[in-house]
């Protein structure tokens, strides 16, 4: 099962101006496919897959068992699964993660929870950042090596 969320503004605005958010709020169980090009903010339970060209933020009260790719990934909540984030991840001091990442850059705050391998790449030389989030996994590796922050 796949399902697509779309997002609208109720007036047209520029890009400069707020872009509009998805978001799964703490009432809101779901099982199957998230993609979308914009932001997304689940405060509820998601179980699959969620691909998203912009922000995943996973809420304090959220429980995500999921594989995800996006550009940016900030994590309040439980996640467990696969992470696969172009650009930064960040682990705040009530997340907790819970599988193997593959991350541009990783902020882990003093209280996050991180237990799985993590690997640390780099864009690909005359990166475009304009590319799908799962570009990245064709870059180079930087570092690999087993984390556990508790």
């Amino acid at each position: 099962m796949a399902l697509r969320l779309l997002t609208s503004s109720a007036q047209e605005v520029s890009q400069e101006q707020a872009k509009p958010t998805t978001v799964l709020g703490p009432d809101v169980s779901l099982e199957g496919d998230i993609n979308l090009t914009g932001d997304i903010r689940i405060d509820g339970n998601v179980r699959g897959t969620i691909h998203s060209e912009q922000t995943v933020t996973i809420g304090e009260s959220a429980f995500i068992q999921a594989d995800v790719v996006a550009c940016r990934c900030y994590i309040s909540g439980r996640f467990e699964g696969n992470l696969k984030v172009r650009e930064t991840c960040k682990i705040t001091s009530t997340g907790s993660v819970c599988g193997d990442i593959q991350v541009g850059s990783l902020v882990v705050e003093e209280g996050g929870k991180l237990s799985g391998r993590c690997q640390v790449v780099q864009e690909p030389e005359g990166g475009n950042k304009a590319l799908p989030a799962d570009a990245f996994i064709k870059g180079k590796p930087v570092e690999n090596r087993e984390v556990g922050v508790s």
